[in-house]
């Protein structure tokens, strides 16, 4: 027996059965565009938003970056923001952790208080961190803190393909017996990853400064 459906029933049916399926395609992992979000237990999809939470946490990775973000707790809307509380964000530069990261999509910024950043044999502390995705700059401010280079200032400018950094003023640098200070705003350091030869390197901090470089920081040195 054929059973025919005004227009109006069958749009109710077909809303009807979108919300039946619902749970179902968002079990397990799912891809927005090129990233896929694993949810480590609990996931809920609001489909008015276009928001995925992760109440208990999961994983976003992002193949073509090849990057993956861990949180305890994820807020995902496509193509806005992802917001991850007990944030791990594992890269080709290394890693940054943080208690709370926000990420924006369409102005492709990483934002995160009381980071940790493991960069390549550098390992920096600081109150506050924002990552230009394009161009792969970082900048560091409050209390940043490194003790190989053991130096400490207000901010860090570092280029995340380079290794090529800015300490800014003030800052206080120490090697060895030599202990640099420098309260004048216009005085910064050069930082320099040096290659050891065997694939690790170090990273040496001086007075002279490449202008290349400081037009290439240039425009991300002031918030």
């Amino acid at each position: 027996m054929k059973t025919h459906f005004s227009l109006c029933q069958f749009k109710k049916y077909m809303a009807n059965l979108v919300l039946i399926l619902l749970p179902f395609s968002l079990a397990g992992a799912q891809s927005f565009a090129a990233l896929t979000v694993e949810s480590a237990g609990q996931q809920t999809f609001d489909i008015a938003t276009n928001t995925t939470y992760l109440p208990d946490g999961g994983k976003i990775i992002d193949e073509t970056a090849k990057l993956s973000l861990t949180g305890t707790n994820i807020t995902y809307q496509e193509g806005t923001y992802i917001e991850a509380m007990g944030a791990d964000v594992q890269g080709e530069f290394g890693s940054l952790q943080s208690p709370h990261m926000l990420i924006t999509i369409p102005e492709q910024t990483l934002r995160a208080e009381a980071v940790t950043l493991n960069y390549k044999n550098l390992v920096v502390t600081a109150d506050s961190i924002i990552i230009h995705l394009g161009p792969d700059i970082a900048k560091l401010s409050g209390n940043v803190q490194s003790d190989d280079p053991n130096f400490s200032s207000s901010s860090l400018v570092i280029n995340l393909k380079t290794g090529f950094g800015l300490i800014l003023s003030p800052f206080s640098y120490v090697n060895g017996p030599l202990v640099l200070k420098q309260e004048s705003s216009d005085k910064n350091l050069q930082l320099s990853p040096i290659d050891n030869g065997d694939g690790t390197v170090n990273y040496q901090a001086s007075s002279v400064i490449d202008q290349g470089l400081l037009e290439s920081l240039g425009p991300y040195l002031n918030p």
